[in-house]
């Protein structure tokens, strides 16, 4: 884990060990101290509340390694009643400083490998932040004039101007060539309907009155 940016942990690396029980994530972790920092006690125990065995009652399954280590970053840096913690130590801040720049340097007994070869060195602390932050706002600045400067795709016209566009043309037809499409049809001659004479009326009614009177005479 690194130091602080800001405080008198800048700059150091400590190496830690981590010891997870059997029924892990039901019951919280243990974090050791390996490395020299004047905040905690060497290979004990540390106690965080909440995030240790020794307040199991408070872990919840959900929280994990990651959760543990980011309440210790927390809980490196608080004073007062932490200081009097299981595994804590109140150290000057010079001897602090002096240790976090030995902490680079200092080898694991078990991997045999240094801290400053797990960790490799990067910029932070205030200043390096605020230098990345700018440098990372003009580099945006700049993309944004390169897309404002940029022009735009000439068009076809402008492209080539040398081609005439002409009109789209209309189909003409030829008057010697037969017409197509649908030819009307003819209407078909109506017959005439011949209104009937009225002199057949009269022999009509008078066949009518007879057949009439012979009805009649059989019945009675």
């Amino acid at each position: 884990m690194r130091g602080v940016a800001g405080s008198e942990y800048e700059g150091g690396l400590y190496h830690l060990r981590i010891i997870l029980p059997h029924n892990y994530p039901m019951a919280a972790p243990d974090i050791i101290l390996l490395t020299p920092n004047g905040r905690f006690e060497l290979g004990k125990k540390i106690c965080i509340d909440g995030l240790t065995s020794f307040h199991a009652g408070s872990w919840q399954p959900a929280w994990g390694v990651r959760t543990a280590l980011t309440g210790l970053r927390s809980f490196w840096m608080q004073g007062g009643e932490a200081l009097s913690a299981i595994g804590a130590l109140d150290c000057s801040r010079e001897e602090r400083r002096r240790l976090a720049k030995l902490s680079q340097q200092w080898t694991c007994p078990t991997c045999q490998v240094s801290n400053n070869q797990l960790l490799l060195p990067t910029r932070e602390g205030p200043v390096h932040a605020e230098k990345s932050r700018k440098e990372k706002t003009d580099e945006t600045e700049i993309g944004r004039q390169e897309r404002v400067e940029m022009p735009l795709t000439p068009s076809r016209e402008e492209s080539d101007p040398k081609e005439p566009i002409l009109p789209p043309q209309q189909p003409t037809i030829s008057p010697e060539s037969p017409a197509t499409g649908i030819v009307p049809q003819a209407d078909s001659p109506v017959p005439s309907i011949r209104p009937v004479p009225k002199w057949i009326d009269i022999p009509l009614g008078i066949l009518c009155a007879i057949l009439g009177i012979l009805v009649v005479r059989r019945v009675l």
